[in-house]
Formats: C-alpha cells, structure tokens, sequence
C-alpha cells in the first residue's frame, strides 16, 4: 500500500451505510421466520471445490502438514445448510488420520435457526446442547459446532461474540454468497479471519455493481480477478457458466489485510433478483482497476480423454492464477479425473 492513500479509501465492512445495513438486516430477518430455508441447494457432504478438486482429501493434507507442535486446526463452513458438509468431513479426517494428530474444530454456520430435531443425534453419544441455536458433537477428534441464526455478512463480529478466534486454517461456503446483499464485504471479512500465512479459503463470488470513471456497471469475472490482485492472497480461479457467479480456491500469504479500494456509496436494484435480496451493493472506485498480465495457457497431465478448445477467460476448463498453488494440487493428487487439462498463470496472483 502506498503511504499517500488514506485508509478511508479502502473497503470496510464494518462501516456500511445505512440502506446497504438496512437491506442486510432485513434479509437476516426473512431468515428467522419459520420454513425460511431455500431448500434448493441446502448442503451437501461434498462440494468438490471449483468442480474439479477433492475438498475432504484438500482438507486432510493440510492437517498432515501441520507442525508437529500445533495443538488445533480450525475449520469454518459458512452457509452449511443442514450440516452435511463438515458432519462427513469429520468422519473423512477420524478415518484417514488415525491415532489422531491433533483437535479439529469444525464450525458450521448458517444463517437460519437451528432445529433441534433436525441437529439430534441420539446414536452419537458425545452430543451436547448449549442453547438452541449452538450444538457440539465430539466425533474422536473433531469437535463439531452446528451454529444458528449467525448473520453471515457479519461474520466476523458474529464469532467474537461467541468467543471463536479469528484464526481459521480452512474456510469453505458454497452457494452462499451470491445469496448475500455485500458479498464482497463479507469476502473481505473472510480474509481476515484465515491465519496469516496459512489460512486457505474455497467460496463463491457473488453480484455488486462498480462504478468508476463517471460510470456505473455490474462487475464481472475480470473485474474481480483485478480486484482480487489487491488481496494479499495466492488464489486459483475458473471461468463460470454463469457471468460472474464463480468461485475460486485462496491462500492468504501474510499478515497484511485486503485493501481492497472501493468505498461503498449504496444500492441499486437488481432487475434479475438471483440471490436473497432484490438489492445490489454498489461501489466506487477513484483510480483504475490493476492491468492483468498473463501467461501463455499450458496444457498439464491429467485423465481427460478430450481435449478442450482453449479460450483465455471463456474456458471453464482452465485455471487461472498462481501457479504455486496450481502444483501444489498437482503434486498432492487433489484434482478429480475431470480435472483441467491446461494452466494460465496470473502475473503476480
């Protein structure tokens, strides 16, 4: 960050303006009637990460590589839907990592309430109720946390206040994001939460409106990929079917903060109402979006019988980003079969 730009310029969520605070609390709100839930997409115990990548298995080699020294690695499942996503993770990690190497926390939110009935497991022994919308299960050495009516775009202040650290090795949430009123805010946020050096993150993006230069526009995926460029972060992406509703695989390299900078000046309506909210959050940007400069595409060793037609952005087959991360999956063994037969470096990611 250059001295001469004032903090003021960069993205803080902690200081939304009224109509974007207003529209997020009155979505948080629809939320805690009864039979809120999409039931469209509500969890899965498996996301298989940018449709390509092996997230239990992910997952489980981070623990493995963890210092021999380190006590605990937390994880957080952001919009978990009815839990099965971190409830099959547990029973991943206590069978492929055993006598146990360390204590895994496995926080899964959602914004919903919970419900008890749903949650119950009498089968498992070591199930423990602290209030009705926070239950622990102990699976060996997962302690798994089901959390309700937790305001998403709030996250950060929402797990202080239930006294977990913000120090999070893994984080994960799949269709979420595009449900929320500031998903970049709430991104924001995520960063902050992942342990410097350390944390990875795997989520979706989600729909805002940039303005700059006098004119206003909804973001797409090459606007985020500059935005992303300021993040601090080594990340992977691929190109989404949908306009700009895509996800990508993170890990933030250091101490610094995303200084993302936009200021948030409101909303505006959003005439395809994709998500929870008919709003859109809109930003403005005072200097111009970071060039993006890349490699040539290179085709890499994979299990795909075809061969794709190669187009830079257009591709869904192709990766894009940093291309230590890119081998560090390859060498690893964490790509599916249909995993991506070509690479695209993103200069500097």
């Amino acid at each position: 960050m250059a001295s001469s730009i004032s903090k003021a310029n960069f993205l803080d969520p902690t200081c939304r303006p009224e109509p974007i605070q207003h529209e997020i609390d009155r979505c948080f709100g629809r939320l805690q009637r009864p039979s809120s839930s999409w039931m469209v997409f509500n969890g899965n115990p498996h996301y298989h990460m940018l449709g390509q990548i092996k997230d239990h298995e992910l997952v489980v080699q981070l623990i493995r590589e963890c210092p021999a020294d380190q006590k605990e690695f937390n994880i957080l499942d952001i919009g978990a839907g009815q839990f099965q996503w971190g409830d099959a993770l547990a029973d991943y990690i206590n069978t492929e990592i055993d006598p146990p190497k360390l204590m895994v926390n496995i926080f899964s939110v959602r914004g919903e309430p919970l419900d008890l009935e749903e949650v119950s497991k009498p089968e498992t022994p070591n199930f423990y109720i602290n209030d009705p919308n926070s239950v622990c299960i102990l699976k060996k050495a997962c302690l798994i946390h089901h959390l309700g009516a937790v305001k998403i775009e709030e996250i950060g202040s929402e797990l202080s206040d239930r006294w977990i650290k913000p120090n999070m090795h893994f984080v994960i949430t799949h269709m979420c994001m595009p449900h929320l009123v500031d998903p970049l805010g709430t991104f924001a946020q995520i960063l902050t939460l992942l342990e410097p050096g350390k944390g990875y993150a795997w989520m979706d993006s989600g729909y805002f409106v940039l303005e700059m230069d006098g004119k206003k526009f909804e973001a797409d995926q090459e606007h985020l990929l500059q935005l992303m460029t300021e993040t601090h972060t080594a990340f992977l992406r691929t190109r989404s079917l949908s306009r700009n509703a895509g996800s990508f695989l993170l890990k933030r390299k250091g101490e610094t903060p995303p200084e993302l900078q936009l200021q948030y000046t409101g909303v505006q309506a959003d005439r395809k109402i994709r998500g929870a909210s008919s709003q859109l959050t809109c930003f403005r940007r005072d200097i111009p979006l970071p060039p993006l400069s890349f490699s040539s595409p290179e085709k890499v060793e994979t299990t795909l019988t075809e061969e794709p037609q190669f187009k830079l952005l257009e591709d869904p087959a192709a990766f894009i980003g940093d291309r230590a991360l890119f081998e560090w999956l390859q060498k690893n063994d964490l790509f599916t079969e249909r995993a991506t037969s070509y690479f695209v470096e993103l200069k500097d990611a």
